[in-house]
């Protein structure tokens, strides 16, 4: 729609209402054309989102993946810890970062940020792809690991899978640390069999500041602080295990202000240094996850010179060494790292309400990690930038009433587009994109989605500008995969 006299264009509207500053860093417009910004020190080439529309979308949805953006960010992660605990005095060298498996289990994802950080893993195939990757010489021969989660299934008497591939790791000489809660302890106590295992404990832990707000405090994860205590002397009175680090996570930090963050943190940290008066072999102090990504709007340097004062105080007061403070990270380093492109199919005025219908390929349910954690998409224009905007509500090509966005049940609600955009982008959604969703075949993206859609195509952009696709599966393929073969379809008689 071409603008009247006076008017906004699509680009000056996003620019004022979007208040995130990873967008203006990630991406600009040229010509009206949305692209992906070089990244000083990695790729020095911009790149035009549409052209790999049009190169590589065969008519479907693709799934942009900007590596270098993950190196870059996995580096920006060190540095802002290294600046706000160097401006108190804190020891570059007992700030040690990890990055969460989890967020994104893609494998050129996680050696990106492997590349500059160490490892945390949540689950058995975490791990097996550290001692994989390490094997094959990909990561650093002394990569640390923090392992969390369910180590084993002690209730149901399941084989401990995790726990026994931990040992198998710590038997090669990685220097890995597994996470334990309750009933954990024993299984290592009787299984290791070479040198002396680090272990750590987790605090049952929260958006507290004092032993009364701990008591109360109710957690799946964890220890309370009586039972941590006793499970600490029962490793101390080990033989083949070791006490050296605690982990007390209080929650996703961009729900709170710096300083009341730093107030919980702190209070761990006395907890830390109170067990370290008893445990000497104590060195580490996990602060978690949940560290706030760039477009969050946290003030890192306000949290963490208030933090890493406050350790070196309570230490001093207790007399005790300095620990070695950890950071577990996954969404800093990858929410700002994939996007997804959805080609535009159709679009209608609906008279029962005044907005645009605007359907696109594939399912938006592609987009899975966002209705779980319930924040709002970002969704952006392709092209067409200088043009007005409309008022639009977005649908896919299934013909289920849930596939919109914005949501059914948000009726009013509504998204800005130009009228004539070819494309919309979900921007920045590289984070804990397999909640819902799986991980498709990397070489093939064999799988098949709702409805019998295929999964957006893949594309990798290399630190250095080169790109890499997959190929997708042809509608044989798919029927094969959803069940419609001889060996399955013979099941039914």
């Amino acid at each position: 729609m071409e603008r009247l006299h006076g008017q906004k264009s699509y680009e000056q509207e996003l620019r004022n209402e979007l208040k995130n500053p990873a967008f203006k860093e990630v991406f600009g417009y040229r010509n009206g054309y949305l692209v992906l910004n070089p990244i000083e020190g990695y790729r020095k080439n911009e790149i035009r989102m549409v052209d790999l529309l049009n190169k590589y979308g065969e008519g479907g949805a693709i799934q942009v993946t900007d590596l270098g953006m993950i190196k870059k960010r996995a580096h920006q992660l060190k540095e802002i810890l290294w600046k706000s605990a160097d401006s108190v005095g804190y020891p570059k060298n007992k700030i040690q970062p990890h990055h969460a498996f989890k967020v994104n289990i893609k494998g050129p994802n996680i050696l990106s940020a492997l590349s500059e950080l160490e490892a945390e893993t949540s689950w058995e195939f975490d791990l097996f792809n550290v001692q994989k990757m390490r094997r094959r010489g990909y990561v650093r021969e002394d990569i640390k690991v923090v392992s969390n989660g369910f180590i084993f299934d002690w209730k149901q008497g399941k084989d401990p899978s995790y726990a026994r591939r931990i040992i198998d790791a710590h038997n090669e000489g990685i220097d890995i640390t597994p996470i334990l809660g309750p009933h954990m302890l024993p299984y290592f106590q009787k299984n290791v069999n070479k040198g002396v295992l680090s272990v750590g404990l987790r605090l049952k832990f929260g958006q507290v500041s004092s032993d009364a707000e701990l008591e109360k405090l109710v957690s799946r994860f964890g220890f309370g602080w009586t039972d941590l205590q006793k499970e600490a002397q029962l490793i101390k009175n080990s033989r083949n295990v070791e006490f050296t680090m605690l982990h007390a996570m209080i929650t996703a930090a961009h729900t709170i202000e710096p300083q009341a963050m730093a107030k919980s943190a702190l209070f761990a940290a006395e907890k830390w240094a109170q067990l370290k008066k008893v445990h000497p072999s104590l060195t580490h102090l996990n602060f978690g996850g949940g560290f706030p990504t760039i477009d969050s709007g946290f003030d890192h340097d306000a949290f963490l010179k208030i933090y890493f004062s406050g350790i070196t105080e309570i230490c001093m007061r207790y007399g005790v060494d300095l620990p070695t403070v950890v950071i577990e990270s996954g969404s800093f380093v990858a929410a700002d790292t994939e996007h997804l492109i959805y080609p535009v199919v159709d679009t209608y005025k609906n008279s029962s309400n005044p907005y645009t219908e605007v359907n696109v390929t594939n399912t938006i349910m592609d987009l899975a990690d966002i209705w779980v954690q319930e924040d709002p998409f970002t969704f952006v224009a392709i092209d067409h930038a200088n043009d007005a905007p409309i008022q639009v509500r977005l649908g896919d090509t299934t013909c289920d009433s849930n596939c919109t966005y914005p949501p059914k049940n948000q009726p009013d609600r509504y998204i800005s587009m130009p009228e004539n955009t070819s494309a919309v982008v979900a921007i920045m959604v590289g984070a804990y994109q397999d909640v819902l969703g799986t991980i498709a075949a990397q070489g093939e993206a064999k799988s098949v989605e709702h409805c019998g859609l295929r999964t957006p195509k893949q594309v990798y952009i290399t630190e250095t500008g080169q790109i890499w696709t997959n190929t997708l599966p042809s509608m044989e393929e798919m029927s094969n995969i959803a069940g419609y073969n001889d060996k399955m379809l013979s099941l039914v008689k």
